[in-house]
């Protein structure tokens, strides 16, 4: 008669966190289990060790190995060994399922701390277990979740510092952040550079990444992540979370001031904006869903006729169904008639040069201030780093203990980080803004022949700048509102040359 099969058994253990894979956690488990399986004379045929795993999905690595495992060795193992219940789910439908699976391949699931069987009883007390393990992660979720809220109330950042930080503990012990010496002034110039409106995304991400911005992993900052930097409240000293309805100071320093992080907000939004106007608008009509129909006030629109000669005709037009006296014309008046609009917004020479004198003096007296807070935020430095070297030779000479040591010598570094980004935003670029003037120079002075000039997608940002509220068209006559500021003011001055009342608007001009 053939000797009857010993019976067998696979081990599962899992913890949750790193430290636990650091302690005895897994081999506590694992000793009970071996000492379980031999006491019932199971012969073990393999340990499946989950390192680091939460049990709130059953979606782990190697709790599908082992169960794999099971499912195609033949014969199955008789028995699936874990520490606990909570080891191995901690959700009932997941359980459940595990236990399913193992059932039809004949795998029994035990517990090398509690009872599990088969009978009745014995399912109904796994069930009832299975319960208290998913009850016991809900409450503490909630629980955790709740201390989370009442800290982020209290200005605490309850989450992983973001890059420019290091997470920290003030003096009363609670979580806070200070900036980071490294990445902190990079952070803060990276906000500074985009605040102008003259610097893409991309092109203050290059610049801070050749000066050695990089991740907390040491990795280069992709766009999305340099986006969400630029996003993120955090950085004004807010602590923010709209899902939870709470919005408070920080308890930690910000490394930019309220001013330029909402001046980089309008921007980004701005931009989104522009992003979605560039799909309605064509190049072979740059004035379309801009100039507004002066009968309804909604935009015009744009398009090409076919004649009976099978000629392409472009046309402007009111698409307003419901408008007493829709506007339709050819583009070429359209344009021409726009282009001579442009000619009204001439501004003479002197005014022009007026303009750049003035530009080049703020901006030499923007560099000589700089230039002396630079000089004040550089002594600061200096004196901190001798500080940080007296306090160095305190804890050597063993005048210190290492905790008070540690601890002046955080402050101190605080102190550091935040004098160089107030150095950081005082050095600034060494710029030149001849060219930048020059370049408005060319729109101040000849505003129609720069129009006409320009590639279609640059027309569109123009007249979006010459004109922020649109222009309105009807018979032949353009009128709008308003001009930006910068034509606003030198057109007043020249009227005040002129000894005329200076006009709030631009006044019609007829068709050619």
């Amino acid at each position: 008669m053939e000797s009857m099969r010993p019976q067998t058994a696979v081990i599962y253990t899992r913890v949750s966190t790193e430290r636990q894979v650091t302690n005895a956690s897994l081999e506590t488990q694992e000793k009970s289990c071996l000492i379980f399986c031999e006491q019932n004379g199971w012969e073990v045929l393999r340990i499946f060790r989950e390192e680091g795993e939460s049990a709130k999905t059953a979606n782990r690595p190697k709790l599908i190995a082992a169960l794999d495992y099971c499912c195609t060795l033949d014969p199955s193992p008789d028995y699936f060994v874990v520490y606990a219940v909570d080891r191995l789910a901690r959700r009932i439908e997941d359980h459940l399922f595990i236990r399913a699976r193992l059932k039809a391949k004949g795998t029994k699931l035990r517990s090398a701390t509690q009872t599990l069987g088969e009978d009745s009883t014995q399912k109904y007390l796994e069930t009832i277990i299975a319960a208290a393990a998913e009850f016991d992660n809900s409450l503490r979720a909630e629980k955790t979740v709740a201390g989370m809220k009442t800290r982020a109330s209290e200005g605490q950042r309850v989450w992983k510092a973001p890059i420019g930080y290091r997470n920290a503990l003030n003096g009363a012990r609670q979580k806070t952040m200070v900036p980071d010496p490294e990445r902190a002034p990079l952070v803060s110039m990276a906000f500074e550079m985009f605040s102008d409106g003259l610097h893409s995304k991309s092109e203050v991400l290059r610049k801070v990444t050749d000066l050695g911005l990089r991740s907390k992993t040491g990795r280069k900052l992709t766009l999305e992540d340099f986006k969400r930097m630029l996003a993120n409240p955090s950085y004004k000293g807010i602590i923010s979370v709209e899902r939870w309805g709470i919005e408070t100071k920080g308890n930690f320093p910000p490394l930019v001031s309220e001013e330029v992080f909402n001046r980089v907000q309008l921007i980004l939004r701005a931009k989104r904006k522009a992003t979605g106007e560039r799909q309605l608008n064509h190049p072979d009509f740059p004035l379309r869903n801009f100039l507004k129909c002066g009968s309804c006030g909604k935009p015009l629109t744009a398009s090409f006729s076919t004649g009976r000669s099978k000629r392409k005709y472009a046309y402007y037009h009111c698409q307003n169904r419901n408008c007493s006296a829709p506007a339709n014309e050819p583009r070429s008046i359209i344009e021409d008639g726009f282009r001579l609009f442009l000619e009204k917004l001439r501004c003479k020479r002197e005014l022009v040069d007026l303009f750049r004198r003035i530009v080049s003096d703020v901006w030499e007296e923007k560099k000589r201030l700089d230039a002396e807070e630079g000089a004040i935020y550089r002594r600061q430095l200096a004196e901190l780093e001798h500080r940080k070297t007296k306090l160095f030779d305190a804890y050597s000479g063993g005048v210190l203990r290492i905790d008070e040591y540690k601890s002046m010598k955080e402050v101190i570094e605080q102190e550091i980080a935040i004098a160089q980004i107030r150095e950081c935003n005082s050095s600034g670029e060494d710029a030149d803004p001849s060219e930048l003037l020059t370049f408005a120079e060319s729109i101040f002075s000849d505003p129609a022949n720069f129009w006409q000039t320009c590639p279609p997608d640059q027309k569109v940002r123009l007249q979006r700048f010459l004109f922020p509220e649109g222009v309105n068209y009807k018979d032949g006559y353009y009128r709008t509102d308003s001009t930006c500021l910068l034509f606003k003011l030198l057109q007043e001055n020249e009227a005040r040359e002129e000894n005329l009342v200076a006009l709030t608007g631009i006044e019609p001009v007829f068709r050619p």
